[in-house]
């Protein structure tokens, strides 16, 4: 849940922006042109060029200097201080979007024999 409230263009992606919010929550105060640096570390150091929700899972739940670790009480305040979020749950459990269901759906239409 606090990923899709974070993820407010539903691109199943956090931007630096959608990030920035989330780095904010947790203690971030620097300016845009420093989150801009941070984020590009953090994406470097995370060996991701975008933040999937699978990268936001991890780095919640990595306690290590590399992580962004967050108790499940800081995950339901971020939750709640989103503004569309819907305090329904820490859902931070996997999730597709409807262009991953699109290439992972078997094609329609009749299928062809291997050969």
């Amino acid at each position: 849940a606090c990923f899709r409230g974070l993820n407010v263009s539903g691109s199943g992606h956090l931007s630096a922006a959608e990030m920035k919010r989330f780095a904010q929550h947790t203690g971030f105060g620097g300016t845009d042109q420093e989150w801009q640096a941070e984020f590009a570390i953090l994406k470097q150091e995370c060996k991701v060029s975008a933040i999937a929700l699978k990268d936001f899972h991890r780095l919640v739940n990595d306690q290590s200097q590399a992580g962004c670790y967050c108790s499940d009480g800081e995950l339901q305040a971020l939750l709640e201080s989103l503004p569309s979020a819907e305090p329904s749950g820490l859902d931070l459990g996997p999730a597709i979007t409807k262009a991953q269901a699109q290439v992972l759906a078997p094609p329609s239409g009749p299928s062809r024999p291997s050969g």
